[in-house]
């Protein structure tokens, strides 16, 4: 089990995640003889669990990958197993990862050649194994190339849809199969970023904002969420959210960034609303499935997200339109959905017809509907995982692309960064990375019982950095990048590697007229305030979160 950038024993698994205790997971898995070998720039709650921890420079997950490939493929113990016959692309990718040395990859990472080389022995050589990795190395430069590699890993290694390696499920409701994936197809309006799956990254939300000119975003429809504490710069999306002419929330809280709304819709609580998951089934490691009635309902708050959207839909149309006819039949429609066409009526048409449905005969028992899951309050299992490709395979000839080539044209961009530029000095001598904790996630942040004590945000340093910097144990320290500064406790500790330190993400409350009063009893400082919008990968054009340069 080769992880890179996860910490599932705080973050319950992350994908691991159906049920609970993933660290006896782990051990179960090192007692029948297998192996976990992880891979972070801070050696984290789930080391001990771990058969080796190794630190990684950050950005330098991809080279790690190649390095491993390319000792794969030079040994001759690539094997595609199952997928033989339905992949294409293999030697493009021989060719373009023959193009790394080894020991520049050992310089750029700081793990060893030997090391480098001995785990893809040692992952080739396994009857069964995965290569998995989460958000520590999806919010990186080269973010885009170091999740295609981990999947290039997997194929490789007869480890892609076969037990033991990487399986998927085959949920009672397919909302994958809803989903439209396309890229490139337009571009955005100032910085001409690609599409993806008709949507723009976060990053670029602002500059649209600012930016005058025809197509300018002027009013905005806010969905939960709190960007100016988990997004890029929260310094530059308060710039943003305050220009807006017209800002509606939809949320509960007045936080730090709906404090800039005109209007707070908010919605029903969790608990007054019926509930299925069209999303996180589509991760899970059994196929299941489990829905969940609303508990209660209230009068300070009756509508769901889902009423809010349609109503809003439905009057923003009649608003449009000007025929009084189709006014009045935009209406009626209006009216329609919102009194027939339910979350409940589409959860049961969604499992009536999905792999495992009743459809609409009225004799079949055994396929799912809703009045079965409502019957079965604690869910239904509906098996493990099963081979699933090539039918699922979504490519038109049903081929996995390993070489797709706006990937592949990402690659000098890695070389030119970490392996031929020259080093150069420069006043940002450190790197920042977030972590998670146990009561990091925003919306923990209002239960007093979840954020009472110790001051939450600490920078981790390195003993040695600390040195360098006349930094001890009772030091308030600034942390400064391009974008920002903030100051926090020092914590000097050898969890993390030389020229790295780390904090927790998602704190920073107590800015200016937000109304949360346990929020703000423990606020912390923002590591948003140092992340940079002009700072992002530019395969994928997510933020850069971790690996920002700092001082």
């Amino acid at each position: 089990y080769l992880m890179l950038g996860t910490n599932p024993k705080i973050s319950n698994g992350a994908q691991m995640a159906t049920g609970a205790n993933t660290y006896k997971k782990l051990n179960a898995l090192r007692e029948r003889g297998g192996k976990c070998v992880l891979l972070d720039p801070r050696r984290t709650e789930s080391v001990k669990y771990m058969d080796e921890h190794h630190f990684i420079n950050p950005h330098t997950d991809a080279l790690f990958l190649i390095g491993v490939i390319r000792t794969i493929f030079d040994r001759g113990l690539d094997r595609l197993g199952r997928m033989e016959g339905h992949v294409r692309g293999l030697e493009e990718v021989k060719a373009a990862v023959g193009t790394f040395d080894l020991d520049d990859i050992s310089r750029a990472t700081g793990i060893a050649r030997q090391d480098i080389e001995r785990i893809a022995v040692e992952f080739a050589s396994a009857g069964t194994a995965v290569c998995y990795g989460r958000t520590g190395i999806s919010m990186v430069d080269f973010a885009g190339l170091t999740q295609w590699l981990m999947q290039v890993l997997n194929v490789i290694t007869g480890n892609m849809d076969e037990v033991g390696g990487l399986t998927f499920p085959k949920p009672a409701i397919d909302s994958l199969a809803l989903s439209r994936s396309s890229w490139d197809r337009y571009r955005s309006r100032v910085s001409g970023r690609p599409e993806f799956s008709d949507e723009f990254p976060l990053v670029i939300l602002g500059e649209e904002i600012l930016t005058p000119g025809e197509g300018q975003v002027r009013a905005l429809l806010g969905f939960a969420g709190n960007m100016v504490l988990s997004m890029a710069d929260g310094n530059h999306s308060e710039k943003a959210l305050n220009a807006l002419e017209f800002y509606v929330a939809i949320d509960m809280y007045r936080n730090e960034t709906t404090r800039f709304a005109d209007v707070i819709l908010p919605p029903c609580g969790p608990f007054e609303k019926s509930h299925y998951d069209f999303f996180y089934h589509l991760y899970d490691t059994i196929n299941w499935a489990k829905f969940s009635p609303r508990l209660f309902v209230t009068q300070e708050s009756k509508w769901s997200d889902w009423e809010i959207f349609t109503e809003l839909l439905g009057r923003f149309a009649t608003k449009r339109e000007s025929k009084l006819l189709k006014k009045g039949l935009i209406s009626l429609a209006h009216r329609f959905v919102r009194r027939f066409v339910t979350p409940e009526l589409v959860t049961d048409l969604g499992l009536r017809f999905g792999p495992y449905g009743k459809g609409l005969n009225p004799f079949n028992r055994k396929g799912l509907s809703l009045k079965k899951l409502k019957d079965n309050p604690h869910g239904i299992y509906l098996g493990e995982h099963s081979y699933t490709f090539p039918e699922r395979l979504w490519t038109e000839d049903k081929k996995i692309d390993l070489a797709p080539r706006v990937i592949v044209d990402d690659l000098p961009r890695l070389k030119s960064t970490h392996i031929e530029a020259d080093s150069q000095d420069s006043e940002f001598d450190l790197k920042i990375i977030s972590r998670l904790t146990n009561r990091t996630l925003g919306w923990m942040h209002h239960s007093y019982r979840l954020i009472k004590g110790k001051n939450p945000c600490e920078l981790m340093i390195h003993p040695d950095d600390a040195m360098a910097r006349g930094i001890d144990k009772n030091s308030l320290v600034r942390v400064s990048s391009r974008a920002g500064q903030i100051e926090l406790p020092a914590a000097i500790t050898d969890d993390i590697m030389p020229g790295v330190v780390c904090m927790p993400h998602l704190w920073g409350h107590g800015r200016r007229n937000t109304q949360q009063e346990v929020d703000n009893s423990n606020p912390g400082v923002s590591m948003n305030d140092l992340t940079d919008v002009k700072y992002f990968d530019q395969l994928t054009g997510n933020a850069i979160v971790n690996g920002v340069p700092v001082k």
